[in-house]
Parts: structure tokens; C-alpha cells; sequence
């Protein structure tokens, strides 16, 4: 039976990722778990120039965004020496596609970021998105790494819940 790890990264949790991975990757690559990497995005809105004419519409931008986070994410994990893993890189509501992803590809483990504490709205709308995915049948793993301002550790805290 093969088993998945779906890999939740929101804006901004990109350094945390880089911290991370490798202690997920190590614990995916021990049970054999077949991992995606989502990176979840809000929708950007249209380039305009100076005279507020639309230069690069919705479409095109998506397109560059996803370009740029796949390209840095594969960057970094080649940096790292990890294995390639299946990114993907979702648009719109971030608790939406969150939900969507883990029905499209039905990981029997969500691994989520914990979000900056000085975020407090940010970190109540996340334990919620955790506790809707949680009753899909899918364990969660929260990864916690330190904050920007803190000492770099060794390795990541993982918690399950």
C-alpha cells in the first residue's frame, strides 16, 4: 500500500520550509511515503503600469509565480541534497485549496508550518484549517521551527496532533 504526505507551505513560510524539509523528507523517506510539496497561493492581481494600464493580466502572473516558487523550491531542495519531490502550486483561497488538495491527492499525512507567534489571527485561522483536514482522516504533523529573530537549532521540532 503506498502511502502519502501531502507537505502544506503558505506564503511567507518559505524559509521555514528550507529549515524543515530535510528532518520531513528524512521521516517520509523511512515509511517510504510518496510526498508532495503545496505551496499555496492567493490569487495576485493583474501588473499595471504607471498609467494604470493591465501589462501582464491574472493568467500570466500565476504562471510566473508558480515558475519562480517551483524553480527556488527544486533550488533548494538540490542545494540540500534531498530527493525531488512532486511540487505543486495552488492559487485562490488558502483554506479552500488546502482542502481541495487533500481530497484530489489523499495523503494519509498532512504536514503543516506552524505560523510566526506574533501572529495570533494567522494562528487561529491555520488550527482551524488543521482541525478540518484532521477530520478527513488524514494525521497531521506540525512542524516548528524557530522564528526569524531566534538561535537556529540543529534540527526542527516536530509535534503530532
Amino acid at each position: 500500500m503506498s502511502t502519502r504526505m501531502l507537505v502544506v507551505v503558505f506564503s511567507g513560510q518559505e524559509g521555514a520550509v528550507v529549515e524543515g524539509l530535510p528532518a520531513l523528507l528524512a521521516t517520509a523517506r523511512a515509511d517510504r511515503r510518496q510526498v508532495r510539496l503545496a505551496y499555496f497561493q492567493p490569487i495576485p492581481p493583474p501588473r499595471r503600469d504607471r498609467h494604470d494600464r493591465i501589462v501582464v493580466d491574472t493568467d500570466r502572473e500565476m504562471a510566473r509565480v508558480s515558475e519562480r516558487a517551483t524553480g527556488a523550491l527544486t533550488a533548494a531542495l538540490r542545494e540540500l541534497g534531498l530527493d525531488p519531490v512532486d511540487i505543486v502550486v495552488r492559487f485562490g483561497s488558502p483554506s479552500l485549496e488546502v482542502l481541495r488538495e487533500t481530497d484530489v491527492f489523499t495523503p494519509d499525512l498532512v504536514a503543516f508550518f506552524s505560523p510566526p507567534a506574533r501572529a495570533l489571527a494567522t494562528r487561529l485561522r491555520v488550527w482551524a484549517l488543521r482541525r478540518r483536514v484532521a477530520r478527513r482522516q488524514a494525521r497531521l504533523l506540525v512542524v516548528e521551527t524557530p522564528g526569524l529573530g531566534r538561535r537556529l537549532r540543529a534540527e526542527p521540532a516536530l509535534a503530532l496532533s
